[in-house]
């Protein structure tokens, strides 16, 4: 896994981590290093990788759709 890719999970993870832990008052970082090792992390990893990959390949889409309409050619579907 490249760097970016780790470092935006890691984001992601402590993003999420800290929306529920403010919900719930909890400031001294409860137990989310603990849950998120091993199994539970991979899992983490997995599904958000799936998300970013669909995020880039939607994006890539949306980019190749806008230059065939700036250079007029008809999209095939």
């Amino acid at each position: 896994m490249d760097d970016k890719k780790l470092a935006i999970l890691n984001d992601a993870l402590n993003a999420a981590c800290r929306v529920i832990q403010e919900a719930y008052g909890i400031n001294d970082g409860g137990y989310a290093e603990s849950f998120f090792e091993g199994e539970n992390k991979a899992h983490f990893e997995c599904l958000f990788s799936s998300y970013i990959k669909f995020e880039v390949d939607s994006k890539e889409d949306e980019l190749e759709e806008n230059l065939d309409h700036y250079c007029g050619r008809k999209q095939v579907k």
